[in-house]
Formats: structure tokens, sequence, C-alpha cells
């Protein structure tokens, strides 16, 4: 069976496309990581599969300053914050590892994913770190209707 996952398709040069994955191999998450040349790449990997720091960062944290596109830093940390699996312990040095030259911009729907997921503390430091980050009136709705009281409660203390 593995023979013919890795057979269906694990290129790791086709591995950031805009057609939906449901999986691939440890092993090319790995040889993108760890290849400098695509840092950019590289994110959008550890946005798109939510990856935890103590994992990336054996293979990330100890090249250079990356040379990265800030509107795909923008739009990948955004898909990272949306992702079920973001923490703030890979938030916070994936924002310093980016080294970005203008401010970051997170997107709008950010703070109603982060609602829906009930991820108060990536929450809590964007609205902290960010105070013109946008919030609509849906992530009280979508908070509340999935039973985060937290989320429901730091709304209305603001």
């Amino acid at each position: 069976m593995i023979n013919s996952i890795h057979s269906y398709g694990c290129n790791p040069n086709s591995i950031i496309e805009k057609k939906k994955r449901s999986f691939i191999k440890g092993s090319n998450i790995i040889n993108v990581l760890k290849d400098g040349d695509h840092d950019n790449e590289a994110l959008e990997m550890i946005a798109k599969y939510g990856l935890p720091w103590q994992y990336v960062k054996h293979y990330i944290a100890t090249r250079q300053p990356p040379t990265l596109d800030d509107y795909i830093v923008n739009m990948a940390i955004s898909q990272y914050c949306c992702h079920t699996n973001s923490t703030l312990e890979t938030l916070q040095p994936l924002l310093k590892w980016c080294c970005l030259q203008s401010p970051l911009y997170i997107e709008d729907h950010v703070m109603d994913c982060l609602a829906s997921n009930g991820n108060l503390a990536i929450l809590t430091y964007l609205d902290l770190s960010y105070p013109d980050i946008y919030c609509s009136t849906d992530a009280l709705d979508i908070a509340s209707s999935n039973g985060y009281l937290h989320i429901v409660s730091l709304s209305c203390q603001q």
C-alpha cells in the first residue's frame, strides 16, 4: 500500500499546487524544509499542514534569514492561523523566522476562523499585537454556536 501511495504522486516539486492533497509523505516535507532555495514553499507547507515548530525548527531555524515574499508570508500566516493544528508556540517563532520587511497583514477572515476553532491563544495574541485587525460580528456568532464560551467572554470584555 505504501508503494502505491508513493507512486500515486508525492513529487516534492509539485507539493505546493492549487489542487488539494489529502496526504504527503513526511520525507517530502523534510526535503522542502531543508532546501534553503525554497523558503516560500517551506512557509506555505508549514501553513498548509499546520506543522508544529518542534518539527520544523530542526530544518529551518538554523538557516540564515530567509528571503521571503511579503505577500506569501501574509497569506501563509493567515492560512496557518486558520488551521486547526495551529498553536501560539509555533506562530511566534515562525513570525520571527520570516523577518518581515513590512507590517504583517492578517486577512479579514482569520479571526472568524480562530473563533470557529476555539483557538483563544492565537486570537488573543493577534488581538493584542495587531490592534487594527478586523473581527466581524460573525466571529462571536461562530464561537457561541460552537460552544466556545471563552472566546465569547473575551469578545464581551473588550
